[in-house]
């Protein structure tokens, strides 16, 4: 039933998103046509050249241009070398918009989408189906967080769907999951809840060179302020679920090791951050019991070390420190935040920002 009316949705926004209108997803649409024809490297690849197609860039960044400009371009036909920005991703996100591109041309795009929602759309009902389970409070918590910008990231080709679904997922699991198992601490967690851990976790940290780090975020957070004790939760999860998390962990690290940014380097950090917030819980309860403020000190802590994670990820760029780009960064927090949630509403008529928040 879920599923069902989750999958209705993704094609409703399927089919009323303008082609090619996500970011990027030209790009995206062509590296994971080249994978699943066997060009690995590169960036220039030779494919069919409706793959990508409609050109968005009479659209793109420009409010008063309707989208539908795109629909007068005509489809091209025959092969062509096509070019993608996207080479430097892991291969994980694009292989399955790859498979949508061995249909026709007529559809094959649209299919690039379709099989791209799939794992997300799977990873959202997970997410529903456990939080149903805490009561209609729960549920519906979970149905709000899954926001318009949320939606319109996994019915475009990107890889930044998986890893939001993926996130949500490895959210609600963990929240789900009882710390309190002093009196069996043998005791697995039921298999829905640990294979959503597992699978949230993957699907997290494999498309993207930064999933594993908000991944890793998620779980010290959950660590820090009480929700999961990190000893119980390896020990409850079951062998599967612990080799699904191991094996797109070492896939993640050893992409991470031939990559020669700075930003694939700092996922070798991030183990670190689940077993820092373990010892900052353990830290406040050993010192002042299990008191309320461990929550807030929890939150606290995660503003600060998100600050200074920032801080140190602008200062390994290859000039140096940027103050000026870090002010404008800072300036536009509101805007972000609005991208985050997605917009309600059209241009000529939106809602008040007070709304939105």
């Amino acid at each position: 039933m879920v599923l069902a009316l989750l999958g209705s949705l993704a094609a409703i926004w399927i089919l009323g998103t303008a082609p090619s209108a996500g970011p990027d997803e030209p790009a995206h649409t062509i590296r994971g046509a080249a994978l699943v024809r066997g060009q690995l490297d590169g960036q220039v690849f030779d494919l069919p050249a409706w793959v990508g197609h409609p050109n968005h860039t009479c659209f793109a960044l420009i409010e008063e241009q309707p989208a539908n400009c795109a629909t007068s371009i005509p489809r091209p036909t025959g092969d062509a070398q096509l070019v993608t920005r996207s080479w430097e991703y892991p291969v994980w996100g694009h292989l399955a918009p790859g498979v949508g591109t061995l249909f026709p041309a007529a559809i094959g795009n649209q299919m690039a989408r379709v099989f791209d929602s799939i794992l997300p759309i799977g990873l959202f009902a997970a997410a529903l189906v456990l939080a149903r389970r805490r009561g209609p409070e729960a549920l519906a918590g979970t149905a709000l967080a899954i926001t318009p910008m949320a939606w319109f990231s996994v019915i475009v080709v990107n890889p930044s769907g998986l890893v939001i679904a993926g996130g949500l997922a490895l959210w609600v699991a963990l929240l789900g999951a009882d710390p309190e198992v002093d009196v069996e601490p043998t005791l697995r967690l039921d298999r829905s809840t640990a294979w959503t851990v597992a699978a949230g976790w993957a699907a997290a940290v494999l498309p993207r060179r930064d999933g594993m780090i908000w991944a890793a975020v998620i779980v010290g957070i959950c660590a820090a302020v009480g929700i999961v004790d990190l000893r119980s939760l390896v020990r409850r999860l079951g062998v599967g679920p612990l080799a699904l998390i191991a094996a797109s962990s070492f896939a993640t690290l050893a992409w991470a090791s031939a990559s020669d940014t700075a930003s694939a380097k700092l996922l070798f950090l991030t183990p670190l951050v689940p077993l820092l917030g373990d010892i900052v819980r353990r830290v406040w309860t050993g010192t002042l019991g299990d008191a309320p403020r461990l929550r807030t000190l929890g939150g606290v802590a995660a503003v600060v070390l998100g600050g200074i994670g920032a801080f140190v990820a602008m200062s390994l760029r290859s000039g140096g420190f940027d103050s000026d780009l870090f002010q404008r960064i800072v300036a536009q927090t509101g805007l972000n935040l609005e991208e985050a949630i997605g917009l309600l509403g059209s241009l000529d008529t939106p809602l008040p920002r007070t709304a939105l928040f």
